[in-house]
């Protein structure tokens, strides 16, 4: 099963308003679509806390996401 501890990948992501806010939200790669982007399953919701339970399917530019390193 796919959940935010086991997450494989790391998605950048930018949260502008009156200032720019860079995160990581944790994900897996589901498949790699044939113009170089890549399916994502992204966990939470931008960088609040405690929503790790909430998921969604993201197609992102592959330079957007990194693996994890522990």
């Amino acid at each position: 099963m796919l959940t935010s501890e086991n997450a494989t990948h790391l998605l950048e992501c930018y949260h502008c308003c009156r200032w720019v806010k860079r995160y990581h939200m944790r994900c897996h790669v589901l498949k790699e679509m044939p113009d170089g982007r890549l399916k994502l399953k992204v966990f939470g919701s931008r960088n609040w806390r405690d929503m790790e339970h909430k998921s969604r399917i993201r197609y992102v530019p592959a330079h957007r996401v990194t693996p994890v390193t522990n």
